[in-house]
C-alpha cells in the first residue's frame, strides 16, 4: 500500500518546487558536460548530434505520460522521487557505456558501429526520458501551480548552465557527470519527503554517498578517445597534464621522437607546440618560417624598432617566443581556453622557461577579436595562427563552425588596429576566402592600393600564410622574400607585381569586382560576415566542385578529397551523384531522425487521441502552440549567445552568463504570468505582440549600443547585456505556462504530450537555426523566431476555443 502524506498540501508544493528545482539543475548540467565530453571521446560537431538525439526522450515522456494517463494507468506525483533517481543512476550508466563502447562515427561503414551507435543512444535517452517523466507529472498536476513549477524548473536550468563553468576544472567531465547525479537524488529526497520521511533519508544518505565520489571521478573512470586524433597517433614519452575546462580538454604531452613538446585541444581536433624544446639538454628554439616571416618586412633590427605585436591564439607559446627573438618589445598574448592560461602560469612554468612572466609579454584569457577591438593600442603586427590538424579537417569538425575571428567585421578591426607600417599575419587554410575577406574589408575600409599590399605564401599542403600590410611592399622587401622562399622551399602564391591574369588569387587581389570570382569552380568563397560566419562552410549539400581546374590549388584539392562523406562506397555511388560534406553530416541525421520521431511524438498520439474521443478541434491547435513555442525559444537563444559573445568576449562565461539570464528572466516571466492565470488568452494575445516588438526593436538597439558600450569595463557590459536580454526573457516566459493552462482546461491528460511536443521542437529548432543562419544569416533566424511568435498568436484563439468548449 502506497503511503499517503501527512504533510499540508502548500508543503507538499513546497517540495515540489525544490525538487523540481534541483532536478533541472541537475538535467542541464548533465547535458553541457555530455558536449564537453562527447567533444574529447569523438568530434564537436558529433557532440551536438548525439546530445541533441538524446533530449528527444524528453519528447518521448512526453507522450507515453499522455498515452499512459488515457489508458488510467497510475502515473502520479507518488513517482517522482523514483524517476528522479531514476535519472541519477541511468546518468551514471551513460558515463559507463561512454567509457567501454568504443563508439567511432567516422567507420559506419562497419555494422558494429551501428550497434555501437544505438548502444549510446539508447544509454544517453534513458536519464532524459526519466527526468522529463517526472518533470511532465508535475507540470500535469494542478493547473494552478504550473506558472511556479515552470519557474522553478528555469531557475534550475538557469543556475545548471552557469555551474558548469565552475566545476568542470576542478572535477574533471567524469566529476562533473557525477555531480549531476548527485543533483537528481537530492531533488528525488526532496520528492519523497511527503511520501515519508524514511524514503527521503534514505535517498539523501545515497546523494551524499554519490557526493563522496564525485571529488574522485576522473580516477574512478578516465575517459579516453575512441575515434582517430593526434593523440591517439602521437608516440608518447610522457602526459604532462591532462585537465578539463568550459571549451575543451587540454592534453600537455611529451612526444617519444624528441620533438617539441606538445599541447592537444580535445585529443587533437587542434594543437599547438612549446616554443622551445630540449634535445641532447640543450635548449632550442623551434623554429616554424611560416611564423617568422613577417619579421621580414617588420625588420626590426635593422630599423632600430621593438615592435609591438599581438598573437590570437597564443596557446603553446611558440610565436610568442618567435616575436622575443625578433626584438618584440611587447607582446599581447591572448588565448581563448582559461585552462591554458592557467598552465602556462603554474603547471607549465618550467616548460615555457618563464615566458608569461616577463615583463613586456601580456598573458591575456579572452577572446582575441574581442580583445583587439576593445582596446585602445596599436601594433606592429597582429598575428594568427591556426592549429586545426587536417584530421580535424577531414572530419568536418569545423564546417559548421562559427569563426568570428575571420569575418568581413573582424578582419576591419584588424586593420583599425595596426600602425603606420603594422603587418597583418593569418596563417590557415581557404587562402582563396581569406582573399575575398580582406578586399571587402580594404574596401570598407576605403584603403587603396590593395594589390600592393598583399603577399600569399604557400606553408603546408592545406595551409597557407596571408599577409597584409598598411604600406606597399617595397622591391627589396619582394626579393628578400623571394631569396627567403627558396632557401627552406616555400612558393608564393601571390606577389605585388605578378600578372593580374597569372591565378585565381592574383584576379581576386587586382579585379575591380572579386565578387564575379565568388563561385569558385563550385566553391563559395564569398566573404564571411559576422551575421554569417562560416568560414569553412565552403560547399554546398549536392554541390559538385571541379576539382580538375587549373585554378584549384592542390591544397584546396586535398582538403575537398578529404571534406566529402564516403560510407559503404559512397553510399553505392549515390554520392558520386549527390556529394555531402562531412560537416552536414550531423544535421541530416538529426533532420532524418526528427522527420521518424515526428511520427512517433506527433502522428501516432494524434491518431490515438483521436480513436479516443479527444482534442477533437483542439488537436491542431495544440500541437501547433507548442511546436511554434518550443522553435522559437532556442532559435532567440542561439543567436543571443551568438551576439553576446562579441561583445563581452570570454566566451565560456559569455555562453553561460547569456544561457543563465534568458533562462532565469523567462523563469520570472513565468512567475509573473500567474496574475493573468484567470484569462490566459487575453494576456496571450497582448504578450506575442509584445514579443514581436521586443524583438525587431532588439535587433535594431543591440549593435548601436555594443558599438557605444565597446569600451566599458566588463562588469558594466555584463550589466548591460543582461539589461539587453532581460526584456525578451521576461515576455519569452510567459506563453508556455499560459499556454499549459489553456490545456489542462481542454483535458489534464494532455499535459505531458504539449510538454513533448515542446522539446522535440526545440531539437528541431536547433536545425533550422544552423540552416537559416548559413545561407541567410543570424538576423535571418531572430526575425524568423519573431514571425513564429506573431503565428503562435494566430493559433491562440483556436487553442482558447478548445479550451472553453
Amino acid at each position: 500500500m502506497r503511503a499517503t502524506s501527512s504533510v499540508k498540501p502548500k508543503f507538499n508544493r513546497f517540495y515540489d518546487y525544490l525538487g523540481i528545482f534541483w532536478l533541472c539543475l541537475g538535467i542541464l548540467l548533465y547535458e553541457v558536460t555530455l558536449t564537453r565530453i562527447f567533444s574529447f571521446v569523438i568530434w564537436s560537431h558529433f557532440a551536438f548530434l548525439i546530445v541533441s538525439t538524446a533530449l528527444f526522450g524528453f519528447g518521448l515522456a512526453g507522450v507515453w505520460l499522455s498515452i499512459a494517463r488515457d489508458k488510467q494507468w497510475s502515473l502520479d506525483k507518488w513517482l517522482t522521487p523514483w524517476l528522479a533517481a531514476g535519472f541519477s543512476l541511468a546518468a551514471a550508466l551513460s558515463l559507463v557505456v561512454i567509457r567501454f563502447v568504443p563508439l567511432q562515427l567516422s567507420g559506419l561503414n562497419h555494422f558494429i558501429q551501428w550497434l555501437n551507435l544505438f548502444a549510446v543512444y539508447l544509454a544517453l535517452i534513458a536519464p532524459f526520458f526519466l527526468s522529463g517523466l517526472a518533470i511532465a507529472i508535475l507540470l500535469s498536476g494542478d493547473a494552478t501551480q504550473v506558472h511556479k513549477l515552470y519557474f522553478f524548473d528555469l531557475l534550475g536550468a538557469a543556475i545548471g548552465s552557469i555551474l558548469i563553468v565552475f566545476v568542470i576544472t576542478p572535477l574533471g567531465a567524469t566529476g562533473s557527470l557525477l555531480l549531476a547525479c548527485f543533483l537528481g537524488l537530492l531533488a528525488a529526497a526532496f520528492f519523497a519527503w511527503p511520501q515519508g520521511r524514511g524514503k527521503s533519508l534514505s535517498l539523501a544518505l545515497a546523494a551524499c554517498l554519490c557526493l563522496l565520489a564525485v571529488p574522485h571521478g576522473e580516477s574512478i573512470l578516465p575517459l579516453v578517445s575512441h575515434t582517430t586524433k593526434r593523440i591517439t597517433q602521437t608516440e608518447i614519452d610522457d602526459a604532462l597534464v591532462s585537465k578539463w575546462s568550459i571549451l575543451s580538454r587540454i592534453d600537455v604531452v611529451k612526444r617519444a621522437d624528441g620533438s617539441p613538446d606538445i599541447i592537444f585541444i580535445n585529443g587533437g581536433e587542434n594543437q599547438s607546440s612549446f616554443g622551445f624544446f630540449k634535445r641532447g639538454g640543450e635548449k632550442t628554439l623551434y623554429w616554424q618560417m611560416d611564423q617568422n616571416a613577417p619579421y621580414l618586412w617588420l625588420n626590426p633590427e635593422a630599423r632600430g624598432i621593438k615592435p609591438r605585436v599581438a598573437i590570437i591564439g597564443s596557446s603553446g607559446g611558440s610565436e610568442v617566443v618567435f616575436a622575443l627573438h625578433h626584438g618584440a618589445g611587447e607582446v599581447d598574448a591572448i588565448e581563448m581556453d582559461p585552462m591554458i592560461v592557467d598552465l602556462q602560469r603554474t603547471t607549465l612554468r618550467k616548460w615555457n622557461d618563464g615566458l608569461y612572466e616577463l615583463p613586456n609579454v601580456h598573458l591575456i584569457p579572452n577572446e582575441g577579436r574581442s580583445f583587439i577591438a576593445h582596446s585602445d593600442k596599436t601594433y606592429d603586427l597582429i598575428q594568427m595562427v591556426n592549429n586545426h590538424t587536417p584530421i580535424a579537417l577531414a572530419s568536418g569538425a569545423i564546417n559548421l563552425s562559427e569563426t568570428y575571428l575571420l569575418t568581413v567585421e573582424g578582419v576591419m578591426d584588424y586593420l583599425r588596429h595596426l600602425s603606420p607600417n603594422g603587418i597583418l599575419s593569418i596563417s590557415r587554410w581557404g587562402e582563396v576566402r581569406l582573399l575575398t575577406i580582406l578586399r571587402e574589408a580594404g574596401r570598407r575600409l576605403g584603403i587603396k592600393d590593395m594589390a600592393g599590399k598583399v603577399v600569399l605564401l604557400k606553408s603546408t599542403e592545406i595551409h597557407s600564410t596571408l599577409f597584409f600590410s598598411m604600406k606597399p611592399f617595397t622591391a627589396d622587401e619582394i626579393a628578400r622574400l623571394r631569396q627567403w622562399a627558396g632557401q627552406y622551399g616555400k612558393s608564393i602564391l601571390y606577389e605585388p607585381g605578378m600578372s593580374p591574369q597569372a591565378n585565381i588569387f592574383s584576379r581576386i587581389v587586382n579585379a575591380e569586382d572579386p565578387s564575379l570570382f565568388y563561385d569558385f569552380v563550385g566553391f563559395d568563397i564569398s566573404p564571411t560576415s559576422d551575421d554569417r560566419p562560416f568560414f569553412d562552410h565552403m560547399i554546398l549539400i549536392g554541390q559538385h566542385v571541379d576539382l580538375d581546374h587549373g585554378w584549384v590549388t592542390p591544397g584546396t584539392r586535398a582538403w575537398a578529397e578529404m571534406t566529402f562523406w564516403q560510407p559503404f562506397d559512397g553510399l553505392w555511388g549515390l554520392l558520386d551523384k549527390f556529394p555531402i560534406p562531412k560537416g552536414e553530416v550531423p544535421l541530416l541525421i538529426i533532420a532524418l531522425q526528427s522527420l521518424l520521431l515526428a511520427v512517433v511524438l506527433i502522428y501516432l498520439p494524434l491518431r490515438f487521441f483521436k480513436k479516443r474521443g479527444q482534442l477533437q478541434e483542439s488537436r491542431w491547435p495544440v500541437l501547433a502552440y507548442f511546436s511554434i513555442l518550443g522553435a522559437a525559444f532556442i532559435m532567440i537563444e542561439l543567436c543571443y549567445i551568438k551576439q553576446y559573445i562579441l561583445f563581452l568576449g570570454y566566451p565560456s562565461l559569455s555562453i553561460a552568463l547569456v544561457i543563465a539570464s534568458l533562462l532565469l528572466f523567462s523563469g520570472i516571466g513565468s512567475f509573473i504570468s500567474e496574475r493573468f492565470g484567470d484569462h490566459p488568452a487575453k494576456a496571450l494575445r497582448l504578450v506575442f505582440p509584445a514579443i514581436f516588438a521586443v524583438n525587431l526593436i532588439m535587433l535594431w538597439l543591440t549593435g548601436m549600443v555594443f558599438h557605444l558600450a565597446l569600451g566599458w569595463p566588463m562588469a558594466a557590459r555584463v550589466a548591460l547585456a543582461m539589461a539587453l536580454i532581460a526584456p525578451m526573457g521576461l515576455l519569452m516566459g510567459m506563453p508556455f505556462p499560459l499556454g499549459l493552462r489553456l490545456v489542462h482546461r481542454i483535458s489534464p491528460n494532455l499535459v505531458g504530450w504539449a510538454w513533448g511536443v515542446n522539446g522535440f521542437m526545440t531539437v528541431v529548432g536547433s536545425i533550422v537555426t544552423v540552416f537559416i543562419a548559413i545561407f541567410f544569416g543570424f538576423q535571418a533566424v531572430i526575425m524568423a523566431a519573431g514571425a513564429l511568435y506573431l503565428l503562435a498568436a494566430l493559433v491562440t484563439p483556436q487553442l482558447a476555443k478548445g479550451a472553453d468548449a
